[in-house]
């Protein structure tokens, strides 16, 4: 079924097939890729903390699939809660900044892998993004073989717009929930009709991932403690200047 094989930031491309489907291989901190105009980096990214909008597990087979919603959930979705256009953090990507990820502007969305260790990846092989005025949509396929076409609103971004590709990552960070794997860039032009309190709704199919929960999240890192320190600095040199 694979078609091309990229291998981290050599960019090896393995031809198999003429008409098959694509593979890229994203193994090590910092390789990335170019798919469809959205950037994919395999990043030791920041803590993400309250900003998990979807979370997809499930036991009794090798894949997951579902998205995130306010409404009723019906596939693997272990967590799903509502996010706005207006919740995405937006980056500024310059020339030259990576190796094949193309200067723009992207909205970032991490994953973080929960497998057992450290050699296991998983692959995603379908991701959809949507945008909507209406809440609580939910699109019933569990199984992968039916992805949402209209049901979850306009269509922002889709993995496989330029043809079949799937992306096969690790878990680079094991034991260390809630820090992602990931870090996916979103072009932002395919937002255009969106408002900024439109729903945004993001569908996903991994398989080789039967183990912990993959968890999706917004760019919103943990405050650190540098942070905290400037605050508290910055809040005693005050006190100290009304005293």
């Amino acid at each position: 079924k694979r078609g091309l094989v990229s291998f981290g930031m050599l960019g090896l491309l393995v031809p198999f097939a003429s008409n098959a489907a694509t593979l890229i291989v994203l193994s090590n901190d910092g390789d990335n890729a170019d798919v469809n105009g959205a950037g994919f980096l395999v990043t030791v990214g920041p803590r993400q903390k309250g900003s998990t909008f979807l979370a997809l597990q499930n036991d009794n087979q090798n894949r997951e699939s579902g998205h995130n919603t306010s409404g009723t959930t019906v596939n693997d979705e272990k967590v799903a809660t509502a996010l706005l256009l207006s919740d995405l953090q937006t980056v500024s990507v310059g020339p030259g900044e990576f190796s094949d990820i193309n200067a723009g502007d992207y909205y970032l969305i991490y994953i973080d892998v929960n497998e057992e260790g450290i050699d296991d990846t998983v692959t995603l092989e379908q991701l959809k993004i949507f945008y909507s005025a209406s809440t609580g949509l939910v699109h019933d396929d569990n199984s992968g073989a039916n992805p949402p076409t209209t049901e979850l609103g306009t269509s922002a971004f889709d993995l496989d717009g330029s043809g079949d590709v799937s992306v096969q990552f690790g878990n680079i960070n094991p034991g260390s929930n809630g820090y992602p794997d990931l870090a996916i860039y979103v072009p932002t032009s395919g937002f255009a009709g969106a408002a900024q309190d439109n729903s945004i709704y993001v569908w996903a199919n991994l398989t080789d991932a039967g183990g912990g929960r993959e968890k999706f999240s917004v760019g919103i890192p943990e405050p650190s403690v540098a942070l905290f320190a400037g605050i508290s600095a910055l809040g005693l040199a005050l006190r100290r200047r009304r005293s």
